[in-house]
């Protein structure tokens, strides 16, 4: 139920700042300090992105896409597959 709430709460704080709805975003805000330890994708996921992002540094061309996502997996996964 928590990455649910979490997976819609981070595209609508997004939306209410673009749209300049500040209590909107401070509310959407709030609620996802609360959940800043649930993690919205299974571990499984984190760890197909980052073997693809290793396998991506090799070329020259795409070392700048491999940095993106690796940047993308958050620090305790990132260190945990490592």
């Amino acid at each position: 139920m928590q990455r649910l709430k979490k997976f819609i709460l981070i595209p609508l704080r997004t939306m209410a700042f673009r749209c300049n709805r500040l209590r909107l975003y401070y509310w959407a805000d709030r609620q996802l300090a609360e959940m800043s330890k649930v993690v919205v994708m299974p571990q499984f996921y984190y760890r197909v992105l980052f073997r693809a992002s290793m396998r991506l540094v090799r070329f020259r061309g795409l070392a700048r896409l491999a940095d993106r996502m690796i940047h993308t997996i958050p620090y305790h996964i990132r260190f945990m597959v490592a």
